[in-house]
């Protein structure tokens, strides 16, 4: 599954307006949003949506928007957004306070700065100038001018620390405030056995934490090989360092795992939900020969809630975090269906991440993909007309 599907909302559009089409405690409420900064509010059960559109300013500059902003990451301070840019090496930056491109860097492959095939898999604004690319077998860090830094240099030998020679050290990310930390988890293909590592790059030590919260992912993966072709269907699986803590989840469920990296300590969070469930129901059966039954169970996991990534508001203090429901027709094609229609649902969690206020936000004709928080809004990316636009939401 991907969760970086590019948004894109149902609207009515002519040349000067986009009317969007919000679907809040089962009415239809149309906002009229001008280009720029038109906005409107309705306060429903004390709650308060306010909605622009922004566009940016690409100076003519075709960005790329063809992955869904994927492969972006916001600065650490939210000025800037950067934006790998696969299909030409090169790494755009947008200044989002003036909603205009600043530059674009061009990327070398190969040689000393060669970034390889790194970033394709997403990247990480980590503080000042430095980027973290993901990658395999290890990601780089390299310069928003686009040098490489020999900071994760040693990375690749040192997994060979992790004793057990039988699992894999994936989804690495590094501590923003000490680049020498590296996080990652450790797994038995498919998705057993999971356990979060940490690597100190300056001393070699290694830490293991066991997460017997997540074994129950394999039980959400499904495998079609009919001869013919070979289909995985997994769940989304993440490590990421957001406000001093280290998260570990899945799209499979609310619940979350923090690591807090200030007294490196571990704790299974567990989400209550109201509108919708707090994880998906369906298992899944493993291992089919079968196309028709492979895209029933598809459709059938598809059809439960979906997590995405929690992102942080600092203003409010608060995580937000959306999820979705797909909804399909009765067919099941012998291929990847696409959904007739799919809602889309704010989550608002503390600091703690104790549920404060769960939202029905919009019925959508896709998957929500890149957002992220800015000056206490929810900014959702959105292609219009192949420019790179955001829905901005206040939620008080």
């Amino acid at each position: 599954m991907n969760m970086n599907q590019p948004i894109c909302w149902i609207y009515l559009k002519n040349r000067s307006c986009l009317t969007y089409l919000i679907f809040l405690t089962g009415m239809v409420h149309l906002f009229s949003c001008g280009k720029v900064k038109d906005k409107t509010s309705l306060s429903i059960e004390k709650v308060i949506l306010e909605i622009d559109t922004v566009i940016v300013d690409s100076k003519g500059v075709p960005l790329f928007l063809n992955w869904g902003l994927s492969t972006a990451s916001i600065s650490s301070n939210g000025r800037f957004l950067y934006n790998y840019n696969v299909a030409e090496t090169t790494l755009e930056q947008i200044d989002l306070d003036e909603l205009s491109l600043i530059q674009v860097v061009a990327l070398e492959k190969e040689g000393p700065d060669g970034i390889g095939n790194n970033g394709r898999g997403g990247i990480v604004h980590l503080k000042e100038n430095l980027i973290l690319m993901t990658g395999f077998p290890s990601p780089i860090i390299i310069s928003t001018e686009g040098r490489k830094s020999d900071a994760l240099q040693e990375l690749k030998p040192l997994k060979a620390l992790f004793a057990d020679s039988d699992k894999t050290f994936l989804h690495e990310k590094v501590d923003p405030e000490n680049p020498h930390m590296v996080y990652g988890i450790l797994m038995k293909s498919p998705n057993r056995d999971l356990e979060l590592g940490a690597l100190n790059l300056n001393t070699g030590e290694t830490s293991i934490l066991k997460l017997p919260q997540l074994e129950e992912l394999s039980s959400f993966m499904m495998v079609l090989d009919d001869g013919n072709s070979f289909e995985v269907y997994e769940p989304y699986l993440f490590l990421l360092p957001v406000n001093g803590n280290i998260l570990v989840g899945s799209n499979i469920m609310s619940d979350l795992y923090v690591y807090n990296l200030a007294e490196g300590t571990l704790e299974f969070t567990q989400m209550e939900h109201r509108l919708t469930n707090a994880r998906k129901i369906h298992k899944l059966p493993g291992e089919v020969s079968d196309p028709k039954i492979f895209f029933f169970h598809f459709k059938k996991s598809q059809s439960e809630i979906s997590f995405h990534l929690p992102v942080y508001d600092e203003i409010n203090e608060r995580y937000i975090r959306l999820s979705h429901i797909s909804h399909f027709n009765e067919e099941t094609p012998n291929d990847y269906p696409r959904p007739q229609s799919i809602d889309v649902f704010i989550n608002i969690y503390d600091k703690n991440f104790k549920l404060i206020k769960e939202l029905p936000l919009a019925s959508t004709e896709s998957i929500p993909g890149f957002y992220f928080v800015k000056d206490g809004l929810l900014w959702i990316f959105e292609n219009i007309d192949d420019e790179m636009g955001f829905v901005r939401i206040r939620v008080n």
